[in-house]
């Protein structure tokens, strides 16, 4: 044995096994603070992360669930990009009950959709939506957490056209589905001894005539649902062995998705509010801004454009609203999210002493006009929804569903000085805690208090609890 053989021998076995075990921690913690010291190098000295304004590059996540080698993606539906949004949140749901790999589509410009269906002379449905190119999309990272919610689900995000994505995937196996959600309600699984009369009767305050929906959406009108009207996805999705489920023709735009299920409601509902939240960039441009713009304001969402509803209201109509809710006294700074170009219309607000301020007044916001003119007016609304989400006071435009997404995000932070939904039993002194705790447990709880033997429809953040069965079956299982 040579002599460096025998030095080796000799100290190897001086070491017992806790001096080993000890070696090797210790290493293992050499090994994390290394990892974390190169994190912390990405933080300025300020504490600030140093994002640009908008960037164009894709935000890369790493998913923290093991990949599934079976998919679930959809064809975007036409209009803005709340309406995609509502999308892809019914994507995220269905995906992570079937354990589903998500393949996440690119965001469409509003604007954009709206030239080419003028230029074509087609309705802005999701044949529009195809028309455009990679580098009209935005990928949807830029705005939503992906990191985050790779958390619930494992997420591959799409970043070409829509026809490229087809190609890509043509030699997979694919299971195709089209049911229109505005026109037939959507539930997880009708269980044996439900009460479907009365469930059919609930579902119905839901539902469109097929000929009342606009055109665009009348999508998938084949008779494909059971006899109450209705299609239980569940029991159809989870038998499926194909490589992708793939929802066709935009139908994945459902504003109410129905379940019999406590527990697969909350499930839902804790994907929208604990898993779908804005990007690290996106919150940390709102913290800009609303330092500049300084704690507390009152917000307004006044949309004009496009839109006749809109158009025929005075700005005598938003100046009633303000005053009927006494804004003043919270604060005289007013945020106005507005597609109104002529910013002079808005002038008697600040005669009324409000001092109003708008996208163009703040530099992120320029940036991010002059980084590009066919998505900024899309990229800015998307954070102008989450600064009115953080106002004192919010009035929103009651036929858009811009506002809408303000108003769930407002519900979630339980900030709206006029209490929405069905929160008005809860007291003043619960609601500082409500959210901070279990809150879509407290949402169905403290309805089920008031409920009677047979429970009623129950809706939150577009997720809907079914009646129609017993308080015994329906809640125990919670």
């Amino acid at each position: 044995m040579l002599p460096l053989q025998r030095s080796i021998k000799r100290c190897l076995n001086r070491i017992n096994r806790k001096q080993i075990i000890a070696i090797t921690f210790l290493s293992l913690i050499a090994i994390i603070t290394w990892r974390i010291n190169e994190r912390a190098g990405e933080i300025n000295s300020s504490g600030e992360v140093p994002y640009k304004a908008f960037g164009t590059e894709i935000i890369p996540h790493k998913d923290k669930r093991s990949e599934s080698k079976q998919y679930l993606s959809y064809q975007p539906p036409g209009g803005g990009w709340n309406n995609q949004r509502i999308a892809f949140e019914n994507a995220v749901i269905i995906a992570a009950m079937l354990k589903r790999t998500l393949l996440v589509q690119p965001l469409a410009p509003h604007d954009r959709m709206l030239e080419l269906k003028t230029q074509y002379n087609q309705s802005a449905g999701y044949t529009i939506y195809n028309m455009l190119t990679t580098n009209e999309l935005v990928s949807v990272s830029k705005l939503i957490d992906l990191d985050k919610l790779s958390s619930l689900l494992s997420v591959q995000e799409i970043t070409s056209n829509h026809h490229d994505f087809l190609k890509k995937y043509n030699t997979s196996s694919w299971y195709v589905v089209c049911h229109n959600g505005l026109a037939h309600a959507w539930v997880d699984k009708i269980p044996a001894r439900f009460n479907t009369g009365r469930l059919s009767l609930n579902f119905k305050k839901y539902s469109q005539n097929f000929k009342k929906i606009a055109k665009y959406r009348q999508v998938c009108p084949e008779k494909t649902e059971n006899e109450l009207g209705v299609w239980e996805f569940l029991p159809e999705l989870r038998k499926r062995q194909e490589d992708i489920i793939y929802f066709e023709k935009g139908s994945l735009f459902v504003r109410h998705i129905f379940f019999t299920d406590y527990k697969r409601a909350l499930s839902a509902q804790k994907a929208l509010i604990d898993w779908i939240q804005p990007s690290p960039e996106v919150l940390y441009n709102v913290a800009r801004i609303e330092s500049a713009i300084g704690k507390p304001f009152n917000a307004i969402h006044v949309r004009r454009n496009n839109h006749k509803t809109g158009l025929g209201l005075s700005i005598q109509h938003w100046l009633l609203q303000l005053t009927k809710a006494n804004a003043l006294q919270y604060s005289n700074k007013l945020y106005i999210a507005t597609d109104e170009a002529n910013l002079t219309w808005f002038s008697p607000l600040k005669e009324a002493g409000y001092s109003i301020l708008f996208a163009k007044d703040f530099e992120i916001f320029r940036e991010i006009h002059e980084s590009s003119s066919i998505t900024s007016k899309d990229i800015i609304g998307f954070h102008e929804q989450v600064i009115c989400s953080n106002a004192e006071f919010f009035i929103e435009s009651h036929y858009s569903t811009f506002s809408r997404i303000i108003e769930r995000y407002r519900e979630v932070l339980f900030l709206s000085m006029t209490v929405i939904l069905d929160f008005t039993s809860l007291q003043e002194e619960r609601a500082k805690d409500f959210w901070r705790n279990d809150k879509t447990t407290e949402i169905f709880a403290e309805r089920r208090k008031r409920s009677s033997t047979e429970l009623e429809n129950l809706c939150s953040l577009r997720i809907c609890l079914c009646g129609g069965q017993p308080r015994s079956q329906a809640w125990e299982r919670g």
